[in-house]
């Protein structure tokens, strides 16, 4: 992913957050949690995810916690 995103243009610091935000995605920590310390990340792609995570209608696959 991040060779993807170097050639796409993204920031050095945007991979690095996005990277951390699929941790806490795939960490074993309720979702609305994982949601609200992304929220909290001056990122960003990641609040973009984030919404988009939380607007899904279908919801998110995410390990319990």
């Amino acid at each position: 992913m991040p060779q993807r995103l170097r050639r796409a243009g993204f920031p050095k610091e945007e991979i690095v957050a996005l990277k951390e935000a699929y941790r806490l995605l795939y960490a074993r920590v309720p979702l609305a949690e994982a949601l609200e310390r992304m929220r909290a990340m001056a990122s960003p792609s990641v609040g973009e995810l984030a919404a988009f995570i939380e607007a899904s209608k279908r919801g998110f696959a995410h390990p319990r916690a």
